[in-house]
């Protein structure tokens, strides 16, 4: 990443040595300081670098470090300072032939100095530097206000070693050569056009020269206004990481039309397998590249798991991608706000976003996803993909992986380099360098399987590209290969690197690196050095610059953070330099110490210093710093995420807590800035401190009214609101709902007035005052409308529908499900979409469209396992078992419920899963499997127990007392409906009530125990009239009537008939009419009243004839007979026996027949 394409300021400074060291000193410590503090107010990395900057010795300085000043140059371009006075400049000897060789343009320059070697390099052979090139030259007479005795350091004079060598002679000609020299480079940057400024009178004149011209070029390259939010800035560092892994490279274009195909051919996420290193990240960021390039119409959106410390959180992913949809496709509605809601919206923004265009979304590194919550089991992910929805995976071996082969996705293996690829990948990476191997050596390292991996085969030739002793290559080629992994040869590298780079700096390595494996981001290489420095002496950057190059291949360079290139690395410092955890938790504390040193608060510190405290286990400082309102604003304002993720850390590991943090708000509210009391209250709000977010509420509602700032003031009403709401304050909520409804008809706010009326309406159903929740809602549809806010439009006409749906106006409900439906088609929202599908079926069902119903299920079925919708898919699943219930196809109902429950299981919803297992047990005792039922009816009782659900508890408790009675088991039943009979007296549940009344009193009644029998018929007759349950009163009135049957009480037997019998008409109960009418002709016939009793059952023959009942029809007929014989009608009785007889054969009813024909024989 180049430094004008990425948010760094990175400055080579170049001067001659001994006559401007107070000039460097000056800028050091006095104005890139304020530079930098600039550049952290723009999200910008400042960095300077001066390689003569705390060196004492020129020779040092200027002699041995010239390849590094010229790659320095390089990664600094385009910005350079140089200051020049009156001396020209060390003058090397000689210069190393393979620098000239990978530098031509040196060869013409071998009696220049160093600095003007590094201004050749930097500014003058490159006219791209115009703009970003600084150049100072200092007065002359600068140096007659110098003593004399340190004039000789700021003029050319004889060289020691050339008086020694030529004379003084020749000495004083080359003193005249340098100053030509430097005259005519000077005179070249005149005529260049380059920004000079001459002859500064003082390093003090200089600092404000260079602080106003830097100023400028920061305000031109990064304004203000063009500051980064959270989410720009992780887009960068996904970049930065993409780039990182698109340089050189070998062996993806295999893979390229495969990958291609399936952009075009799949609707199932496609998942990259294979070795860690093989290059999977390497091959979707350069596919990436080339399919943005050739189809740029195309969003692909990259997450790299593992590039930067969120991105491995899955809240943090899907918001970042949602956000990035929102921003791209301009999708409607708000972000979801808690992290359940994010994971379960996520798949049907997805399906939005694809309903605009053709996204293509790149998740890499699976395997590093945290697995906090499960979100390895991918719930999050669709099951399959809408049309326009492309997604690439990549992953190690890991729970996702299994999650994955389990749903069968197709997957693609990235496999080892061919030996034709390593020889490519050898010659293309050291010839960057201008470098090479013999073709014997090349053979040797292909023929190797350690080459076949392109990270080791990197790191090998990283190696070998540093190695300056040409006769031991085929040593370091042997001990890397000989390595039995990847990890151990990262240990070769450090040690590599150790015994090159500590010399001069004992421990250099090991501190670097330790810093770099602490940091959140990664450091900047102010940072950095200052770190491994002494207070106020940062160091030197002679010592890093070395090491730093040596590391660039292993280092990510993200908006000037540097940070490691592959896990392995980072895994390889920890094992040599932090195995234990006090040396993790000191390096975490040096760096949060440094930080802490910062006075000013500003983004890189907060990004940095609680992380590093809350890694550090250092509860008592995290708690210190989140205290400060200023660390609160900001980082709410940058990082809310973050500072509520610190505050469960804090509250979770420590007694401390924000309320302790913040009495100080909370006592005086009344004098804090109202924007710091609304975020303040969000983060109480957030982690269910209401009352205390009530306070905050309170005082700025106060301080909003005496300014009169009605936004501020529409803010505190709404979540007090809210909070009441929560409360169940539903009175208070709905007063402060209706004052922001005037403020905001007041200030013509449409779009807070359809909010504020859509929540009162949600108050008025919860209030069962649906009349007037209809005429909000009306309005809010009306505003919709007229702001085309189809998303507030669709939700005003469900809720419409709801209520609709309650008052049975079914017709109504469904216009406006069908509108919403539209909308939902429109917006691409699969979601609503299978909502409305949802609440659609239900009213076919009602309308008995149980075809109709059944298509709409099978859609909203497909949808949800499209998105993922767990919770939907079962609800569909439960709807389509009990349409196929209805229609008798129990084995498929049987089915469909098992694959719910599956889910419910999954899931975890015990609320659903007792509908379901209550189900299934309906359906085995059609089935006649009693036991399994019963089974299932335990289950559903311990689980109702666990949860207190009373109220399915005493269903349950009911369902187990009816098997129990059908096995005989009277006592145990009885005990199950009389805890029943307790739950239901507690609950206050009088339909369950009368159930298990009712059901006490037939095993009473079985148990001949008829005076507690007629007690319980009794109290249910009494819960039977108050509910006005004619139902439930006619099986009262019956079970009394036959006891005083059994008593012989007949004329009070008889008006309890007489009453069953009026209900059973009134009801169209026909079943129990005839029953009934048979029970008055019996009493009846007891009094010898046979006419009349006739009468009844011939009605009750017609009823069983209505009905189809051939068994009702050959009792009534066998019951009519009966009565002729007994009235001596012989004749008449035996035709009536001879119909009953033809019926009891037709249906082959063999008990009846054995009752007729004994009945038959008493003719004679």
């Amino acid at each position: 990443m180049t430094q004008t394409s990425s948010r760094q300021i990175r400055v080579f400074i170049s001067s001659t040595f001994r006559d401007m060291q107070a000039e460097r000193d000056y800028l050091v410590k006095f104005i890139f300081p304020q530079l930098r503090k600039l550049c952290e107010a723009r999200s910008v990395t400042w960095g300077e670098v001066d390689l003569r900057w705390g060196i004492t010795d020129e020779q040092s300085a200027e002699g041995q470090v010239l390849p590094i000043c010229l790659a320095e140059i390089e990664r600094s371009r385009p910005y350079f300072i140089g200051l020049l006075g009156e001396r020209y400049g060390w003058i090397p000897d000689a210069i190393d032939p393979e620098l000239i060789a990978q530098e031509p343009w040196l060869e013409q320059h071998l009696d220049h100095s160093v600095t003007e070697l590094e201004i050749l390099h930097g500014v003058l052979n490159n006219p791209q530097m115009a703009q970003n090139a600084l150049f100072y030259f200092r007065d002359p007479a600068y140096i007659d206000s110098l003593d004399e005795s340190e004039q000789a350091d700021f003029i050319e004079v004889p060289w020691r070693s050339d008086i020694e060598a030529y004379g003084m002679t020749e000495a004083q000609k080359r003193v005249k050569q340098r100053q030509e020299k430097l005259s005519n480079l000077k005179d070249r940057i005149r005529q260049s056009g380059l920004p000079l400024r001459e002859n500064y009178q003082s390093p003090q004149q200089l600092g404000e020269w260079v602080l106003e011209d830097l100023t400028r070029i920061i305000n031109q390259r990064f304004p203000e206004e063009d500051k980064p939010d959270p989410l720009s800035r992780e887009n960068a560092l996904h970049e930065a990481f993409a780039q990182s892994r698109a340089r050189l490279y070998i062996g993806g274009e295999q893979y390229y039309a495969a990958l291609d195909q399936h952009v075009t051919q799949s609707n199932l996420p496609l998942v990259l397998l294979g070795d860690s290193g093989s290059g999977k990240s390497a091959l979707l960021a350069n596919w990436a590249l080339r399919y943005q390039k050739e189809y740029p119409e195309s969003f692909i959106l990259s997450h790299f798991i593992g590039a930067t410390p969120s991105s491995a959180d899955l809240t943090s992913i899907l918001l970042r991608i949602m956000r990035l949809l929102k921003q791209r496709f301009d999708l409607p509605g708000e972000l979801p706000e808690n992290d359940q809601q994010i994971r379960s919206d996520f798949t049907n923004w997805l399906a939005m976003a694809a309903t605009k265009g053709k996204l293509i979304l790149i998740l890499d590194g699976l395997n590093q996803l945290d697995n906090r919550d499960s979100a390895q089991e991918l719930d999050w992910l669709p099951l399959e993909l809408p049309e326009n929805l492309t997604i690439f995976l990549s992953t190690l071996p890991c729970r996702a992986l299994d999650v994955i082969q389990e749903r069968d996705w197709p997957s693609l293996t990235v496999l080892p380099l061919s030996t034709q690829e390593r020889a490519q990948l050898i010659r293309q990476y050291l010839g960057f360098y201008s470098k090479g191997l013999s073709e014997l050596r090349v053979q040797r390292i292909i023929e190797d399987p350690q080459s076949e991996n392109p990270l080791a085969l990197r790191l090998l030739l990283d190696e070998l590209r540093q190695f300056g002793n040409h006769e031991a290559l085929d040593d370091l080629i042997n001990q890397y290969l000989a390595a039995d992994s990847l990890p151990e040869m990262f240990q070769l590298k450090l040690g590599r690197l150790e015994a090159d780079f500590e010399n001069d700096q004992p421990g250099l390595v090991r501190r670097a690196l330790s810093m770099l494996w602490a940091a959140r981001f990664g450091l900047s290489e102010v940072e950095l050095l200052e770190v491994l420095g002494e207070p106020d002496q940062p160091l030197p950057g002679r010592f890093w610059s070395p090491l730093s190059l040596a590391l660039e291949s292993s280092l990510v360079n993200r908006d000037g953070l540097l940070s490691f290139y592959h896990d392995y690395l980072r895994q390889a410092v920890e094992e040599r330099y932090l195995k234990d955890e006090q040396s993790q938790t000191n390096a975490h504390l040096t760096l949060a110490d440094y930080f802490d040193r910062q006075k000013e608060i500003t983004e890189r510190k907060l990004d940095e210093l609680p992380w590093q405290l809350s890694k550090a286990k250092d509860w008592q400082r995290l708690y210190e710093s989140l205290a400060d309102l200023n660390v609160l604003v900001t980082l709410f304002y940058y990082g809310k995420t973050d500072l509520m993720t610190y505050w469960a850390m804090v509250e979770t590991n420590s007694v401390l807590n924000r309320i302790q943090a913040y009495q100080s708000v909370l006592d005086n509210s009344n004098t804090i800035q109202p924007h710091i009391l609304t975020w303040l209250s969000i983060v109480f709000m957030e982690s269910g401190y209401l009352k205390e977010a009530m306070i905050l509420l309170k005082a700025q509602e106060c301080i909003c009214r005496e300014k009169n700032d009605l936004d501020g003031l529409q803010a505190s009403l709404g979540n007090q609101a809210n909070i009441l709401y929560y409360w169940g304050n539903l009175e208070e909520a709905m007063a402060l709902h209706k004052e922001t409804e005037r403020f905001f008809r007041q200030t013509d706010n449409l779009n807070g007035l359809q909010v504020s009326l859509g929540n009162q309406a949600i108050i008025l159903n919860q209030w069962d005052n649906p009349e007037e929740a209809m005429l909000l809602l009306k309005e809010t549809e009306q505003i919709c409308r007229k702001l085309g806010v189809l998303e507030g439009l669709s939700r005003s006409l469900g809720n419409q529908a709801k209520i609709f749906f309650k008052w049975k106006k079914y017709e109504e409900s469904m216009i406006l499900h069908k509108e919403a439906e539209r909308i939902f088609r429109q917006l691409g929202n699969l979601s609503g979409l299978s909502i409305s599908f949802d609440n659609q079926a239900r009213i076919l069902e009602i309308w008995n469209q149980f075809e109709e119903a059944m298509a709409l299920y099978k859609e909203q079925e497909r949808i949800c396992r499209q998105l993922g919708y767990l919770d939907g898919l079962s609800r569909s699943l439960g709807s389509q078992a009990n349409i196929l219930y209805k229609w008798g196809n129990l084995k498929e109902s049987m089915a469909l419920h098992k694959a719910a429950e599956r889910i419910f299981r999954h899931l975890g919803n015990q609320d659903d899963l007792l509908t379901s297992l209550a189900n299934q047990a309906l359906i085995l005792k059609h089935w006649n499997k009693i036991e399994d039922a019963f089974a299932l009816y335990k289950e559903e009782e311990r689980i109702c127990r666990e949860l207190n659900d009373l109220n399915r508890l005493q269903n349950s408790l009911n369902n187990q007392g009816n098997i129990l009675f059908g096995w005989g088991k009277f006592e145990e039943a009885l005990n199950m409906h009389k805890e029943q009979e307790r739950v239901c007296r507690q609950l206050r549940v009088l339909d369950g009530l009368f159930t298990s009344l009712n059901n006490q009193a037939i095993i009473l009644n079985e148990l001949g125990r008829l005076e507690e029998t007629m007690a319980l018929h009794k109290e249910g007759e009494q819960i039977c009239r108050q509910l006005c349950n004619l139902n439930w009163l006619q099986l009262s009135m019956d079970g009394q009537a036959n006891i005083l049957y059994k008593w012989g009480k007949l004329e009070e037997a008889m008006a309890l008939y007489k009453e069953e019998e009026h209900i059973c008409r009134q009801i169209g109960s026909l079943d129990w009419l005839a029953y009934c009418l048979g029970r008055q002709a019996t009493i009846l016939r007891d009094w010898d009243r046979l006419d009349e009793a006739m009468a009844l059952h011939m009605e009750i023959e017609k009823i069983y004839r209505h009905l189809g009942n051939k068994r009702g029809q050959c009792i009534s007929l066998t019951n009519q007979a009966s009565i002729h014989a007994v009235q001596g009608d012989k004749l008449q009785a035996k035709e009536i026996f001879n119909k009953a007889l033809h019926l009891v054969n037709e249906h082959d009813f063999s008990d009846l027949k054995k009752i007729v024909e004994a009945r038959m024989s008493k003719l004679g």
